[in-house]
């Protein structure tokens, strides 16, 4: 294996654990739960969360992988601070586009 291999397939691994860390913070939680402040006037769980997926949907084009899921997600996750929009995804919801957009970067 190249170093360059090497450095690639390190990057790989830490980016499969780091996501792995994430679900079990995110996967799971209640609508509640995820609408709870992470310290007193910081965001909310629901918008890191949307903030995670938005990004790594914007990762696709980049990786030449394909072309954005859910774009329509820039501006309540991106563009805009939490709590200045309404109509935030559900736990359900958001759990499907994690899925989605993560087994797009995976290959699947």
């Amino acid at each position: 294996m190249t170093a360059e291999e090497s450095l690639a397939a390190t990057a790989v691994h830490a980016w499969t654990l780091n996501i792995a860390r994430a679900e079990k913070i995110f996967l799971g939680q209640t609508d509640v739960a995820l609408r709870r402040e992470v310290a007193p006037g910081k965001n909310r769980l629901v918008y890191l969360w949307g903030h995670l997926i938005a990004v790594h949907d914007a990762m696709l084009p980049l990786l030449g992988i394909g072309p954005r899921l859910h774009p329509e997600l820039d501006e309540t996750f991106l563009t805009e601070a939490d709590r200045s929009t309404t109509g935030l995804p559900s736990n359900d919801e958001l759990t499907q586009l994690w899925r989605e957009v993560h087994g797009a970067l995976a290959g699947g």
